[in-house]
């Protein structure tokens, strides 16, 4: 099973899916939603007249959830109403400041205490130039999975340009803006105390049409328009998942009984699942120590190494391996976060494609 993060530009919406592996149906277990422009940020969203981009966002999200659940997903979404997501106002990323990015850094850690798969933020646009229209997907270029969702972004952009091409009259003219590099909160790198957890999995910004654009509002303010968008997205998610070669998720079943002594010996059972597409191949499951920060460690580093087990080889997709990892507690005395890796045949690793490691909390004391 696989996760993914949805943003609808308003909110975030965390979806937990349990898929099965059928035709047309994506393969994970946990998806977020996340709808867009929060009522209580000033600016937040684009207006037209009565028209706000919030309410169409999470008109499309919850159609979206609604096909995931139909497809045998579990959804969990951040709203389902007006809502902001960081009530009551609190200072997340510990800048000194209470202010939108607050906000935006909770969706983040909505997707990546999930251990979301992806995180696709479903948005519509705006500008100050009313003919400029069509139809876009965004991602970060400096990510270490990028390529992933770069493919996802591709997906995405040509099944609603597909969708909204049905649609095609005299005044309304579908048009694709492609896939386009850009800095987004949702989607930028490890920057404290600015971004100190960034998402941790491939995330992409859809914006699927201008509410400044006279045509495409009309078309937004459609609701065989909307359903339709909210189908073209499930139908990239599906495609991508039911295409990618590498997804794992980790389950924890033991650990230490923690304080343990520093430099001792502890041992993990962590149960593995193959959430992609090929079997296993040269997998090595290790685990690395990093100095505990709040919530979880966003850094990307890979820590220092504590122990490795072999997983065998041809654990087919959908399938779980029940493993016991012996290790080493780090030397000194501490706070720490052990986190779960797979090392591949070619000794790169998963997590830098977007495999979400679970982390453990781990206090070392003097023997």
């Amino acid at each position: 099973m696989r996760r993914i993060v949805v943003e609808l530009q308003s909110r975030a919406v965390r979806c937990v899916r349990e898929c099965r592996r059928s035709p047309g149906k994506p393969r994970c277990d946990r998806r977020c939603c996340r709808p867009g422009a929060r009522r209580y940020l000033p600016g937040r969203g684009a207006r037209r007249g009565d028209s706000q981009e919030k309410d169409f966002n999470l008109d499309i999200g919850l159609h979206l959830r609604d096909l995931l659940e139909n497809a045998g997903v579990r959804v969990v979404m951040s709203r389902t109403t007006d809502v902001a997501v960081n009530q009551p106002p609190l200072d997340h990323n510990g800048d000194g400041t209470i202010d939108r990015y607050d906000d935006d850094l909770m969706r983040n850690d909505s997707a990546n205490l999930a251990r979301a798969d992806i995180v696709v933020h479903v948005h519509n646009n705006a500008s100050t130039n009313a003919a400029r229209h069509g139809t876009g997907t965004y991602t970060s270029m400096h990510r270490t999975w990028t390529p992933q969702a770069v493919e996802l972004a591709t997906l995405m952009v040509n099944e609603q340009f597909t969708a909204l091409d049905a649609y095609r009259t005299a005044a309304f003219g579908p048009k694709s803006n492609r896939v386009q590099g850009g800095w987004y909160y949702y989607v930028g790198p490890y920057d404290p105390p600015y971004l100190p957890r960034p998402t941790l999995m491939p995330s992409v910004l859809s914006e699927s049409l201008y509410l400044s654009n006279p045509a495409e509002l009309e078309a937004l303010k459609r609701a065989d328009v909307r359903l339709s968008l909210a189908a073209a997205i499930y139908i990239s998610i599906a495609e991508y998942l039911n295409a990618r070669q590498l997804g794992i998720r980790f389950g924890l079943l033991h650990g230490p009984n923690s304080p343990v002594a520093t430099g001792s010996p502890v041992s993990y059972g962590i149960r593995v699942t193959n959430r992609g597409n090929a079997p296993s191949s040269g997998w090595t499951l290790q685990l690395h120590s990093v100095p505990a920060v709040q919530l979880y460690d966003g850094s990307g580093q890979l820590g220092d190494f504590m122990g490795s087990v072999a997983v065998p080889d041809g654990l087919q997709p959908g399938a779980s391996v029940d493993l016991t990892i012996s290790g080493v507690a780090p030397a000194s005395r501490g706070e720490w976060l052990v986190k779960s890796d797979v090392r591949l045949d070619d000794e790169s690793y998963a997590s830098p494609a977007g495999v979400v490691s679970m982390q453990m909390q781990l206090t070392t004391i003097a023997p």
